[in-house]
Formats: C-alpha cells, sequence, structure tokens
C-alpha cells in the first residue's frame, strides 16, 4: 500500500510560480515518488488580513497531520512559514506528530531535516527579489525612489554665492542646502542647470 501524503500550497505575489503550476509539480513528484495524495491544503487569501490572522490552511494541515499522512510535500521551505520563527514552529509542530516534511522544490529537494541556514538564506533570497520585482512594477508606474532632488532654483543660488565671493558653509546656509551639496557644486560635481 502506498504511503500518503499531504500537499501545502501558499500563493504569494512576485513568488515564481503560480498557486496552479505548485500544484501540477507536487502531484507530478507524489506520483514519481509513489506517494498516494490524501489532502491538498492550500491558502485561499493573500489579503493584509488574512497574513495578519494567519496561515488557516496550513494550521488545518498541521491540525490533522499524522492521522490522515504521514508526510507533507511543499514546493519551497519558505512557503510553510511567514517567517523563520513561525516556520521551524510548524515543522516542529509537525515533527511531534511523526509528520516528515519533503520539500519537492527545485533547489531544496530533499526529505526529513532540512538545513536552517540554507533555509533562512533562500527565503531571504526570495525577499530580495521579490522586493526587487515590486520596485521594478513601482518605477515602471512613475514612483521615484530616494532622496527628492534638490531644485535647480538652489543649486543655482549657490553657484552664484560661491561666485560672489561667499564660503561653501555660508552659501550653503543661506540657499537651505547642506555644506556637502554647496561643496558639490563648488567643485563641479553638481552642476546646477543654465
Amino acid at each position: 500500500m502506498p504511503r500518503t501524503t499531504a500537499i501545502y500550497i501558499r500563493p504569494s505575489p512576485g513568488h515564481p510560480v503560480s498557486a496552479e503550476a505548485q500544484e501540477i509539480a507536487l502531484r507530478n513528484f507524489a506520483e514519481d515518488q509513489g506517494l498516494r495524495i490524501a489532502a491538498i491544503y492550500r491558502e485561499a487569501s493573500l489579503t493584509q488580513r488574512a497574513r495578519r490572522d494567519g496561515l488557516a490552511a496550513r494550521d488545518r494541515l498541521i491540525s490533522t497531520s499524522g492521522r490522515q499522512f504521514g508526510t507533507v510535500i511543499i514546493s519551497s521551505a519558505c512557503r510553510l512559514g511567514r517567517d523563520l520563527s513561525d516556520l521551524v514552529a510548524a515543522i516542529a509542530a509537525l515533527q511531534k506528530k511523526g509528520v516528515a516534511v519533503i520539500v519537492a522544490g527545485p533547489k531544496m529537494a530533499g526529505t526529513g531535516s532540512i538545513d536552517w541556514l540554507t533555509m533562512n538564506a533562500a527565503r531571504q533570497s526570495y525577499r530580495s527579489e521579490a522586493a526587487a520585482e515590486g520596485r521594478q512594477r513601482a518605477r515602471a508606474q512613475g514612483v521615484r525612489f530616494g532622496r527628492p532632488p534638490i531644485p535647480a532654483d538652489r543649486l543655482a543660488q549657490v553657484r552664484d554665492l560661491l561666485a560672489a565671493g561667499h564660503g561653501v558653509r555660508p552659501a550653503a546656509r543661506i540657499a537651505g542646502v547642506s555644506p556637502a551639496t554647496a561643496m558639490r557644486v563648488k567643485t563641479g560635481a553638481l552642476v546646477p542647470p543654465s
């Protein structure tokens, strides 16, 4: 008789693999391993409230584990928890019930014990990639990051004050800019528009 397993799917905006693709890949993995799928747990919503209230499907998975299935297949370790402490607690709860976690993703295929440092690095890498994608989308919509540019009239005022014989600090104070900005204007590293 084949061993039984559960599949856990957590969609996330910006995650490189959609929920549907995760399910197909995990079903194929289970079939290749000779595992019978007892249940599929899928997080339904990604709203702020759902993030704040927790992972309902994951909590159901933990509460029914051990009775219906002996393993859980996930596509990536970062899918099982919102942060490292949440992930550790989830895996500890599953292990307490004698349930093995199988990470069937392309980067971290394997079973049993998970290297926490590798997993944390993968989670941070995913967050960095997701943040970079978010910044790209924002830039495409016209959002500007960083400090606002110094108005051209202030730079021109600094240039004129320096040309009139004022020092860097007095010119900066009068124009309302930092002495470093005034020095960049003086050295030509920051050229005000004419």
